[in-house]
């Protein structure tokens, strides 16, 4: 029972300082000796020191034999003896204790000599130094520390998973695997190949392939010049969508596809329709399940029915703004008597599979959908701050929370944990009597370890789950991306690229940075500031419950402070933030405007080779001046910020510097005798609280005004994703929904024609003079419609190139006329090819073709017959080879109507009779997949031959219109219709959509200039008006009718008469 009690005894820690002598005698008397030095240590006398006194004398003699086999007779026994000698009950005190605990000391040191007792077996196990008691508590301090470290190593590593204990050669290990991996792009793990040569095309082939073409479209000609040829062989009904595209609003619920029956009408034909997800449309793929509910039945045409309709029901989303998505709806035959037509992957190796695209619209408004009427109010950085982290929410989910709760431990530890556990060690190490031991001592700092393991724990939580970068900067990108990617020809030039680049790098860092993490950095220091608040009042209800004194009102002091401050501090914040928005929304429009200028560098740059040294100098001040202007409104929203910081900061230092002095005073009152209860713990606390409450005050206001710069991004964000995308297209959905629910096929759209009535586009002012690009303002004359017929080979001719644009460009529906009609059949799909060419980035020559729908095998062999590499990028080639890629890769798209801008101009001159024949066979036998199967098999023309023979009603028509472009001699004169502009363009608005004025502040070079008099070229400054539009009569210039103001960059009102510019005021020469 002795040794169990001992054992416990020391396992706890209680009398550790006579440890070494237990083990040099019976256990017996070392617990009668540990329980007297108890007992005597104790201030207050309890019931039980009788009884121990009374058991020590009975047991004195055993005791003064102890002592004298310990020691001998010595000063350390004899001091034992008297000790316990003493009579009279209850007379315990401080003295006694010392004196106990001095003989307890003289014994530990007598054993650490080696004279042990002279019953003792064996050796001590030991070493002299564990009997001193300070390397006791430092070997039990190494012991704890080794275990704590354990504990770290393996929480780090096993648990956490952390790089905290890795080495460099792991480091580097791990780099090289992952160099490894990173070049694997085939699913069996093996890495990509360079495609070599071997297959498809050899050199011989080349020069037999084009003279295939020469005879394919000579043989296209002479098919259709045929007047005995056999005209629909084939009876049956065609089956198609009756357009290229659809789509539904998420709003609706509901996505309407329309199937149309062409041909005869005769019996029943069955259908299967299938969705399907778009594989290749990366992240605008619509997923099943998801977005929409994924369908396949069975549909039946009855006899004489032309229409019909089937619904596909989309999912809504949540709160979170999506960009518009996709996917694809597949039809097959079951039964009867009909094939299929319409738009089909041109991939021939495959079969191809007729197929239409159904879009997703999302009329959600960013963020969170909030209220139109919000984004007018005059709190409007409030209101869409709170609904940008309700998305936020919304889209992180339960990561969200994560990492609010690891982040708030952090102000509990340093708050509560800390300060506290400071208190009371340092009431026990200057007030021994106030209840410390080296027991608690040792259990507080394991509770402090504990925290900060706590405390990494929520470290770790909120590094991997608030998810700034990816989650949120990264996301807000691809919206960008998105968007960008998918707004109308019109959108583009309105907002331009320039801007949606600074908005992807500047605002977005900022909305993730100051308006989604300062949320995080808000809640942490008002929790931490409501930390200091408890921590305050629960010391002062602590002491007067621990001294059992009453509640003294003015420990409450600091209290009010805190409550005091803290919303003044908020409110002298709040009423800065106006002029803080104003600020910041200048100094981001400068921002913006030299980022516009390395944006164009940096696109352009492989071209300086081309530009003058005063051509760089313009670009230089151009970003010189733009520069000085962010410069002036950063400086003051800088200030206006960094001030705005500083109201708190002097709040929160006042408040600790008040406290400061209070918690001095009382502490020098309380030693000086002149108060009592406030101990140097209660300084340590008050000080530490009140300069955390200083740190909080201060990452308050940070946060704050951090917040409304994130809200001026957030706003600006805002802006351009709610931009209108594919505007054209949703009006299409619009008229799809009135067309679905009718039983036939419209009747007021001529199927054969596209027709422009009454046709006007005007060039709409931008403050960087962009316009609409390289397109004119037109206007058709009244009551003359130009009526393009479809399944041709169409020439435009006349007018100006920048109006043969406006026109081509409004007949693809790619910018909606200002006024008047285009009239155009639903199921014709057309693509404009402009002149440059544009080439597809970050893909070679190989996978560009592969993209618009060639086979592997096609995009080889046709790179090899125009002279390409395959593995070659786009900024490897000369003009004229993009221009014959371009061509290709327009034509493997297979839209029914392809406009090409001067598709010859870049074209070698021995190559553009062969490319000519190209077209002619995509536009009169069969599209991309005859192109596509003479590439594979080397020109074969058997699929091409049957499909010209199935007569020009049922097979798939192409139409071809041109400008820029004379026509090849071989066309015959039948088969071309040339359409002259100059008859239907009314000639008063020619050359007019593009006038501006020179900027009279910027030197520039001389340049020469046609003069209209004499035909000869003169030297003209660049800042006078040259008129060289031929289009205008030498006698209308002079006439009061022309007569037109507009403004310079100097802000001057300029007036031109007579060709001349004038300033109104001054009435001098400009």
């Amino acid at each position: 029972k002795f040794d169990k009690l001992v054992a416990w005894r020391l396992r706890r820690g209680r009398w550790a300082p006579v440890a070494s002598a237990g083990h040099m005698c019976p256990g017996r008397h070392v617990v009668l000796l540990l329980l007297v030095w108890e007992c005597a240590a104790d201030e207050a006398v309890s019931p039980r020191d009788a009884e121990l006194h009374a058991d020590s004398l009975g047991a004195l003699g055993e005791l003064r034999a102890l002592c004298a086999r310990l020691g001998g007779p010595g000063q350390g026994s004899e001091r034992l003896v008297a000790a316990l000698s003493m009579e009279g009950r209850g007379q315990a005190s401080n003295h006694v204790a010392a004196s106990i605990a001095a003989t307890c000391h003289a014994l530990a040191a007598q054993a650490s000599d080696g004279r042990k007792l002279a019953d003792a077996s064996g050796t001590d196990w030991s070493p002299e130094w564990f009997a001193n008691f300070d390397n006791y508590y430092a070997l039990l301090f190494l012991l704890l520390a080794g275990v704590a470290f354990v504990g770290i190593f393996l929480i780090e590593v096993c648990w956490f998973k952390t790089t905290l204990f890795r080495g460099t050669k792991a480091c580097a290990g791990r780099v090289r695997q992952f160099s490894k991996t990173s070049d694997v792009s085939k699913p069996d793990g093996k890495a990509t190949e360079t495609p070599s040569f071997e297959e498809g095309f050899v050199e011989e082939d080349y020069s037999e392939f084009w003279e295939k073409i020469r005879n394919s479209g000579v043989a296209v000609l002479d098919m259709l010049n045929m007047s005995d040829a056999p005209q629909n062989p084939d009876d049956r009904d065609v089956i198609k969508f009756a357009q290229p595209r659809f789509s539904g609003f998420e709003s609706e619920g509901v996505a309407k596809i329309t199937i149309e029956r062409i041909g005869q009408l005769r019996g029943t034909v069955s259908l299967i329709v299938k969705t399907v997800e778009d594989e290749k449309a990366a992240g605008f793929k619509a997923k099943a399940d998801v977005d929409f509910v994924p369908l396949e039945q069975k549909l039946d045409f009855q006899r004489d029915e032309q229409l019909k309709t089937i619904e596909v029901k989309l999912k809504p989303t949540d709160d979170a703004w999506s960009p518009t998505r996709w996917f694809r709806v597949q039809i097959s035959i079951a039964s009867g008597r009909a094939s299929l037509g319409g738009p089909a992957v041109a991939t021939s190796k495959h079969g191809g599979s007729f197929t239409t695209r159904v879009y997703i619209f999302q009329d959600d408004v960013f963020p969170a959908d909030m209220p139109k009427n919000l984004f007018e109010s005059k709190n409007c950085d409030l209101w869409i701050l709170t609904y940008y982290l309700k998305e936020r929410l919304a889209n992180r989910g339960n990561k969200f929370y994560r990492t609010l709760a690891g982040l708030c431990y952090g102000p509990f530890h340093s708050v509560v944990v800390t300060p506290m556990i400071l208190n009371f060690m340092m009431d026990w190490a200057t007030e021994p009597g106030e209840g410390g031991s080296y027991t608690r001592i040792f259990l507080l700092t394991a509770f402090q370890a504990l925290s900060y393991t706590i405390l990494r724990c929520g470290d770790v939580i909120q590094t991997r789950e608030r998810g700034r970068t990816g989650g949120c900067r990264q996301h807000h990108r691809k919206q960008l991306l998105s968007k960008l990617l998918l707004m109308d020809y019109r959108e583009q030039y309105e907002y331009p690229g320039s801007s949606m680049f600074y908005a992807a790098l500047m605002n977005v860092d900022e909305m993730a940075s100051q308006a989604y993490w300062k949320f995080f950095a808000l809640c942490e220091s008002l929790f931490g500031l409501s930390l200091c608040l408890l921590v305050i009042l629960f010391k002062a209800y602590y002491k007067a419950t621990r001294d059992g004194k009453a509640f003294n009102a003015f420990n409450m002091f600091p209290a009010f402070g805190l409550i005091l401050v803290t919303p003044i501090a908020l409110l002298e914040i709040l009423a800065r933030r106006r002029t803080s928005r104003e600020l910041l929304e200048k100094r981001m429009d400068g921002e913006e405007a030299w980022v516009e200028v390395f944006a164009w560098l940096a696109e352009n740059g492989r071209r300086l080779f081309a530009y003058g040294v005063r051509e760089v100098a313009k670009i230089e001040k151009k970003f010189s001046d733009t520069s000085a202007e962010f410069v002036k409104y950063h400086q003051q929203a800088r200030d206006w910020t960094n001030d705005s910081v500083w109201v708190t900061t002097w709040l929160g230092a006042a408040a600790y510097c008040t406290v400061l002095n209070w918690a001095s005073v009382r502490l020098y009152q309380t030693r000086d005798g002149f108060l009592d209860g406030f101990t140097a713990g209660d300084y340590v606390i008050l000080v530490q609280v009140f300069g955390k409450f200083a740190s909080y005050l201060c990452k308050i206001s940070e946060a704050f005004v951090g917040m409304q710069q994130g809200a001026v991004s957030v706003l600006r964000v805002a802006n351009k994703l709610n931009l209108p995308e594919m505007d054209n297209l949703k009006t299409q959905a619009r008229q799809n929904a009135a067309l679905s629910d009718s039983k036939e096929h419209p009747m007021h759209v001529d199927p054969n024609f596209i027709v422009l009535r009454n046709v006007g586009l005007a060039i709409p002012f931008r403050r960087d003079k962009s316009g609409l690009g390289p397109m004119a303002e037109i206007k058709l004359k009244d009551g003359v419609p130009i009526e393009i017929p479809l399944g041709k080979i169409i020439f435009l001719k006349g007018g100006t190139e920048d109006e043969a644009f406006s026109i081509v460009a409004l007949a693809a529906r790619l910018v909606p006329p200002t006024s008047g009609t285009v009239e155009a059949p639903a199921s014709e799909w057309s693509i404009v090819m402009p002149s440059p060419p544009t080439h597809m980035p970050y893909c070679t020559v190989k996978d560009d073709l592969v993209i618009s729908g060639a086979s592997p095998l096609a995009a080889e062999n046709f790179a090899k017959i125009c002279g390409l590499n395959p593995n070659h990028v786009h900024v490897r080639l000369p003009p004229g080879k993009t221009a014959m890629l371009a061509i290709a890769r327009y034509m493997i798209r297979d839209p029914q109507v392809l406009m090409a801008m001067h598709p010859m101009a870049h074209v070698p001159r021995e190559r553009r009779d062969d490319f000519w024949n190209l077209l002619l066979i995509w536009q009169a036998g069969g599209g991309s997949k005859t192109l596509v199967n003479m590439l594979e098999q080397g020109g074969n023309l058997g699929l091409m031959h049957s499909t010209l023979l199935m007569g020009p009603n049922l097979r798939d028509r192409r139409t071809l219109v041109v400008t820029g472009e004379e026509i090849p001699p071989f066309l015959p004169d039948e088969h071309v219709v040339v359409i002259d502009l100059n008859k239907y363009l009314d000639n008063r608005n020619q050359g007019k959509g593009h006038t501006e004025i020179a900027d009279p502040a910027v030197e520039a070079p001389t340049v020469p200039a046609p003069d209209e008099q004499d035909g000869m070229m003169v030297d003209v400054p660049p800042n006078e008006l040259v008129v060289t539009d031929s289009q205008v009569e030498p006698e209308d210039t002079a006439t009061p009718k022309d007569e037109f103001h507009s403004e310079d960059s100097n802000g001057r009102t300029l007036a031109m008469v007579a060709g001349i510019w004038r300033d109104d005021n001054s009435q001098q020469k400009v």
